[in-house]
């Protein structure tokens, strides 16, 4: 009865020890956000666990005399701690099962894990630990410790102490349309349809950039070259598993030294805490917040488990544990989500605070799933979704249809960005008003050149973006022709509220006259694909590799011929453009900061399939 006693006293630490370090895990990859409510839940999960398996294993651990006390430390720390290695490892880095790499690496890691265990069976000192009451109180603290660092958190606030008195400083608002096209907002067949009048009034008090692009076509990357003012190859952030450098200087960290209130809200999954979104914000808030219970290994397995089994009884089990708690989130369509986003600001705002504000939207309407509060029509969300693998044309009613759907929800953007400005004009005051940027971090293709969706191409259907400016000290109703890239946002803003620039920031003030050179974009992906382009509005150069070890591909194009860029035209020897994105590339690259990844869960992996970045 006694060695039982100490078998399970030392499976209970062993189940304390993993679990904090479980937790810890779970706590670092997004960012050191409280885990709150879900630590008690998976420390008892895995107590809950250990008991039972100390209950099967303590007549076999009894009978191991004079092995007994270093059969119950394998048993209890050492295995479980090799199965939580390879739990992670497979879940988080590895490919599918029957890949050469995952089975070599498993082998090894199990390897490995036996011949540990096997040393620590018979190990004499081994055995001394297993019959030392300090020892099991000292594991168990350890894990304890852990669990309450997970529970508690330990986001690093926003920088609040300014550099220079903010009092007379106006308010900064940056409002990101995801997937939004260029000729969406100025149609480029000259039409005078409005799919976006809102932003066309903003405009009309504001300066547009008409030749703007975006630094990649998919979300993170462009989104991180906004708020940083690097490029992808710098930054980092390209990959589907990085996160933002923290040697980046985020926009949201220079204004909240100045004395800004800071606050980001995100209607994508990509622009979270857990990709580093969160430096320099006050308030961070998400539509689709993560509700982490799914990046537990242990409750990822039981999920694993419970596939083959009859309508899941584990994951259904889980998943009531988790809306118990408070942790639960039900999927809604990305127009629910930006109205979501109005509501959270509105409050917000309207909490009373002294000092000026920061403040980074991000809605969603436009991105696929193309879902209008009038429907969809028959047209899916999972069928338009499929339409991101696909390499074969829709025929012309079927592609007519998904424009119709995009652009009815490009007008419900539209009609939440007019509340947005209704609610920041509600919100300033005679001595303090509003610098209002919108944007989109990339636009959209329907197959102009093969494909549907983007973060495919560097094409203008997916780089060229609006780009408008309004408030005090920018010029009212002009639209300019030069260049303009999201990298520029940063020191423009800064430039106009008198804070001094980022000496990392690569953009340019772009209410300061005179050439800026051409734009440039990246686009680097898993798989070996990488793009790069220049373009100085008129022409534009687009070098492509399309697998690892593949020979570029260079492409020219005469834009004011062929808006389309449907037909290259001769490369000379020596061109401008190419010379220009050879030297930028370099220097992005030279500048680059260092690679940082987190993990992402089923739960996650699920919401971006929906929105199509994981097939």
């Amino acid at each position: 009865m006694v060695d039982f006693l100490k078998t399970l006293a030392w499976f209970a630490a062993g189940a304390l020890l993993w679990g904090g370090v479980d937790l810890l895990q779970v706590a670092l990859s997004i960012g050191g956000q409280p885990l709150g409510a879900l630590v008690p839940v998976v420390l008892g999960f895995y107590v809950l666990v250990s008991a039972l398996a100390a209950l099967l294993l303590s007549s076999v651990l009894t009978r191991l005399r004079p092995r007994w006390g270093g059969a119950v430390v394998a048993a209890a720390l050492v295995l479980p701690g090799f199965a939580l290695a390879i739990a992670y490892v497979n879940f988080v880095h590895l490919p599918g099962f029957f890949t050469t790499l995952t089975l070599a690496a498993n082998a090894t890691l199990a390897l490995t894990a036996g011949a540990t265990a096997l040393l620590t069976v018979r190990s004499a000192v081994a055995a001394r630990v297993a019959h030392s009451r300090v020892a099991r109180i000292t594991v168990a603290a350890l894990g304890l410790v852990f669990s309450v660092c997970a529970a508690r958190g330990w986001a690093r606030p926003a920088t609040t102490n300014a550099e220079v008195s903010a009092d007379d400083r106006p308010n900064v608002f940056i409002i990101v349309i995801d997937s939004l096209r260029a000729d969406r907002v100025r149609p480029a067949d000259g039409s005078t349809r409005k799919l976006t009048p809102a932003l066309a009034g903003l405009a009309d008090r504001g300066l547009t950039f008409q030749h703007a692009y975006a630094q990649a076509s998919w979300t993170k990357p462009s989104v991180a070259s906004i708020l940083t003012s690097l490029f992808p190859s710098t930054h980092g952030a390209n990959l589907r598993r990085d996160r933002l450098s923290s040697e980046a200087k985020p926009l949201a960290e220079t204004f909240a030294r100045n004395g800004y209130r800071t606050a980001l809200f995100s209607a994508n999954p990509w622009i979270s805490p857990a990709f580093g979104f969160d430096r320099g914000v006050e308030h961070f808030f998400e539509t689709e917040q993560e509700t982490f219970g799914r990046l537990v290994l242990l409750l990822r397995v039981l999920r694993a488990v419970d596939r083959p089994l009859p309508s899941r009884p584990l994951s259904r089990a889980i998943a009531h544990v988790e809306q118990s708690a408070g942790l639960g989130v039900g999927r809604r369509s990305n127009c629910e989500r930006d109205r979501a986003i109005l509501a959270a600001l509105s409050s917000w705002l309207a909490e009373p605070a002294e000092r000026p504000i920061f403040a980074y939207l991000h809605l969603m309407s436009p991105h696929i799933p193309y879902e209008p509060p009038s429907g969809t029509g028959g047209f899916e969300g999972v069928e338009q979704v499929d339409l991101l693998m696909r390499t074969e044309p829709l025929d012309d009613a079927r592609r007519d249809a998904l424009i119709r759907l995009y652009d009815e929800t490009v007008t419900h953007a539209d009609s939440v960005l007019a509340e947005v400005l209704d609610v920041i004009r509600t919100h300033d005051t005679n001595d303090r008003s509003s610098v209002v940027v919108v944007t989109a971090d990339h636009g959209e293709e329907f197959f102009e050149h093969g494909r549907f969706g983007h973060g495919k191409t560097l094409y203008d259907e997916v780089i060229h973006v609006p780009l408008v400016i309004a408030g005090p000290g920018v010029p009212a109703g002009q639209a300019r022709d030069e260049p303009a890239m999201l990298a520029d946002i940063a020191p423009t803003l800064a430039k106009l509220v008198g804070i001094a620039p980022d000496p990392s920031w690569v953009g340019h003030d772009l209410l300061h006259p005179g050439s800026r050179g051409p734009a440039y974009a990246e686009l680097i992906r898993e798989g070996g694909l990488e793009a790069y382009m220049s373009s100085d509005g008129r022409r534009k150069y687009v070098e492509i590799t399309e697998t690892l070890g593949a020979e570029p591909r260079s492409e020219l194009f005469d834009l004011k011929a062929d808006p389309a860029e449907s037909r290259t035209i001769p490369l000379p020897a020596s061109d401008p453009l190419r010379d220009e994105m050879l030297r930028v590339r370099a220097s992005a690259r030279a500048a680059a900061l260092a690679r940082e990844a987190t993990a992402i869960d089923e739960s996650a992996e699920e919401r971006l399939r929906a929105l199509g970045y994981i097939n």
